[in-house]
Parts: C-alpha cells; sequence; structure tokens
C-alpha cells in the first residue's frame, strides 16, 4: 500500500470499524474451546486420540478435553480442569497424558493462554520431509517469521524432557513444525492459538501441493510483513473465527456449543 495521506485515511477508518465492530469476542472460554475443537475436527484436525488442546483460565489452571473423547466430541458441559501436575479438579476424569508438554510451555511463556498441537494429514506430511514450512502465499503469510522448527522426534510427549525439549524449541515463536510429528500453535487466546493451527495446515497443504508442480517462489518480505500483521490483529482474528464457528454451528444444526 502506498504510503499517502489518503491511504494512511482509509487504514485508520478500516482500523477503527474493526474495532467497532469485533473488538470483543462474543464467546466465553468454554464455549469458544468447544467450537474450536470442533472446528480443528472438522478441518482435519482430529485423528484418533494424537494430540491435545488446551488453555489456560483465570485461575492459573487448565482446561481440555477429557481423556478418550475426540476433538469432534468437545462439549462446553464436559470439558475438565487440571492443574500443573496434570491432575483433574473436582474429581474430574483423566486427561491426556501428553499435556504435560504444554505445562512446560506455559510456565515458560507467561503471554501464552492456549495451545494446539495436532496431526493434520499435510502438516505431518511436511513434517517427513526436514523442510520447514514457508511463505509462499498470502494465507502463509500470516505466519511469517513467526514459525519455529524442532527437527528432532524425541518419542511420544510424555515426559518431563519432551516438555523441556518441546519448549525450548518454540522459543519465542507462535507456531512451529515438529519434524516427523505435527504441528504446535499458541496464541495469547483461544481463537488466536486455533486461527494459527487451521492457517498452518492450509499453508502445509498448498506448499505439498505446488512443490509438486515446480519451483517455489517465496513472498517478499515486505508484502510478507504487511500481511502478517493485517491478518493477525486481534479484531481480525476474531471476525475470522466469529465466521468458523458458525458454519461448525451450522454443521451441526444447532446454535448450542
Amino acid at each position: 500500500m502506498n504510503d499517502t495521506p489518503k491511504s494512511n485515511e482509509q487504514t485508520r477508518r478500516m482500523e477503527a470499524d474493526l474495532t467497532a465492530q469485533f473488538r470483543n469476542f462474543p464467546y466465553g472460554l468454554e464455549e469458544s474451546f468447544a467450537l474450536g475443537c470442533r472446528l480443528l475436527a472438522a478441518e482435519g484436525h482430529s485423528r484418533a486420540l494424537l494430540g491435545q488442546v488446551t488453555a489456560r483460565d483465570g485461575d492459573g489452571n487448565y482446561l481440555t478435553v477429557p481423556f478418550g473423547h475426540g476433538l469432534d466430541e468437545a462439549d462446553a458441559q464436559t470439558l475438565v480442569r487440571f492443574d500443573d501436575d496434570l491432575r483433574p479438579l473436582n474429581g474430574g476424569p483423566m486427561v491426556n497424558p501428553g499435556v504435560r508438554f504444554h505445562v512446560w510451555i506455559y510456565k515458560r511463556r507467561p503471554d501464552v493462554r492456549a495451545i494446539v498441537h495436532t496431526h493434520p494429514p499435510a502438516s505431518v506430511a511436511l513434517a517427513m520431509t526436514q523442510n520447514p514450512l514457508r511463505t509462499l502465499s498470502m494465507d502463509a503469510a500470516m505466519l511469517y517469521g513467526t514459525v519455529g522448527y524442532l527437527d528432532h522426534w524425541p518419542g511420544t510427549p510424555d515426559g518431563d524432557a519432551e516438555g523441556e525439549l518441546i519448549s525450548g524449541a518454540l522459543g519465542d515463536c507462535s507456531s512451529m513444525l515438529l519434524c516427523n510429528h505435527g504441528l504446535l500453535t499458541v496464541g495469547s487466546t483461544f481463537q488466536q492459538a486455533v486461527y494459527r493451527a487451521v492457517f498452518f495446515e492450509w499453508a502445509a497443504a498448498a506448499q505439498l501441493s505446488a512443490s509438486a508442480i515446480g519451483p517455489l517462489k517465496e513472498v517478499e518480505q515486505d508484502a510478507a510483513e504487511n500481511a502478517r500483521h493485517a491478518m493477525t490483529r486481534d479484531t481480525y482474528i476474531n471476525a475470522t473465527m466469529g465466521y468458523l464457528y458458525r458454519k461448525v454451528q451450522r454443521s451441526r444444526g444447532s446454535a448450542a456449543p
């Protein structure tokens, strides 16, 4: 965009409109969690019991689906809260042992309020190639400069050693490709983490498809940075996730989360 008075005024007006309409997300944490898990399932992220999705609540505890439940079964009324030692609160059901490394991330990253770790097909396939996710399209540009890469799979991540490794590799990134494994995204809100996971898988699928056709062209740095800024504003994420959540609700024939 040209840096002119007209373009600056258009940008300010757009920002004001976004803020007025989408500053507040119309879902509480439990509702958002349930709808976000169902959205991930609809997008191919639910593969048996592989992967975990968690959120940190205002009391410093964590929220997830009960172990043995798929993401498509997430329900606001049956979610389980647990503590740093993976103990369910108030006599709740067992949680997935794999969330132990999530606790490590939460401890290292006070800014993180939600974590998505899933094994969707395109991201898993890309994780087999020893190639990182690249910025090859506008859709992928929203992740530009924020994607980490873990080049070694240590095995099933249910111990402290894996937690230290994965949280250390993530560093300050907002998403990561785990070699021979899957994807990981974090967010300061739950909808932000889910948003990144959805776009990550879309970008991985596009990269794999394009790789089979011919040489790949990276998005130029300035364009990628501009796209990332535009597409990762909280208001833009709220607008996008509101639409995707309504889509999930329509597919179930009910507005109830």
